[in-house]
């Protein structure tokens, strides 16, 4: 059995979708003029906006769960969730700006290269999840 993904793996996997971030963010704020422009893009602006959203959704649980963690108010299953959570938001937001890559004007190498830190979710380590405990009252038949 491998050793379950942690926080910091969830916080090298959010590295990489940050840089992206940051590129699409800068990319589209040339293309729209600051914005002044955002009507004529409004596809590229909801994309790149929805996956700015998505990180900053990724940074906020990531920084929750080290707060929770820290004062000895989570358990292991709430760090697990979290790794999860921030897998799927970076996932989704790669998938999201891989479509706007050509509008970018960004080679497609800043979503797939895979010397990449992170940028895929399919590098944290495959693993057993633990179980919970049922808590369910049910009686057994």
């Amino acid at each position: 059995m491998t050793t379950p993904p942690t926080l910091n793996d969830a916080r090298i996997l959010l590295a990489g979708a940050d840089d992206l971030i940051a590129r699409a963010l800068a990319r589209a704020r040339e293309i729209t003029d600051g914005g002044k422009r955002i009507d004529d893009h409004q596809v590229l602006s909801e994309r790149v906006t929805y996956a700015a959203t998505e990180g900053r959704a990724a940074q906020d649980m990531i920084a929750r769960t080290a707060a929770a963690l820290a004062e000895g108010g989570a358990d292991d299953m709430l760090e697990l969730t979290c790794v999860a959570g921030v897998a799927d938001l970076v996932e989704s937001l790669k998938n999201r700006l891989a479509h706007a890559i050509d509008d970018l004007g960004l080679d497609e190498s800043v979503i797939e290269d895979p010397s990449r830190c992170g940028m895929r979710s399919g590098n944290l380590p495959r693993t057993r999840w633990p179980r919970r405990p049922s808590t369910s009252t049910a009686p057994t038949p």
